[in-house]
């Protein structure tokens, strides 16, 4: 399912569209409790601004004036997003379910629900990578890195 920043963000005017988002989000976490003991997974990708044909109407000053808000200073492009998708659709992701992914060059950071799934892939990759040590991460070490880690988070 695709979801958008405008979820948790809102955007001026578009109440209905953050909204919308919204009840996409919620529909997809309630889903994936329905159908996940069928080994159905759902997930939700909620990209920022992509430079696609629906942002063709923004002048270039405003489209720099918006990059220069986003972390990476640029808009992602629909390739990234498709790459997510792809991933989520494939048998790396069948553990993966009810999280809603934000792809949006930090535009909007979900914080411990995306670190579990920068985790995953980083793990994922350094599986799959000869040049780095072929690592297999117990859930016991995952445990005490997610533990020492929480523990640096101030909560304000």
């Amino acid at each position: 399912n695709l979801s958008s920043t405008s979820s948790p963000l809102g955007n001026k005017g578009q109440a209905n569209y953050a909204a919308a988002k919204a009840g996409i989000e919620a529909f997809s976490r309630t889903l994936s409790n329905e159908v996940g003991s069928r080994g159905i997974t759902v997930n939700c990708v909620a990209p920022g601004y992509i430079d696609t044909d629906m942002l063709d109407f923004i002048d270039e000053n405003e489209r720099n004036s918006i990059a220069s808000q986003i972390p990476l200073l640029r808009l992602g492009r629909p390739e990234e997003v498709a790459g997510l998708i792809a991933f989520l659709a494939s048998e790396e992701a069948s553990y993966i379910t009810g999280q809603i992914v934000h792809i949006n060059g930090g535009l909007y950071m979900a914080w411990l629900t995306n670190l579990d799934f920068c985790c995953l892939i980083e793990i994922e990759i350094m599986q799959k990578n000869e040049n780095l040590f072929n690592m297999r991460l117990s859930k016991k070490i995952l445990e005490q890195f997610y533990s020492k880690l929480r523990s640096q988070i101030l909560w304000v």
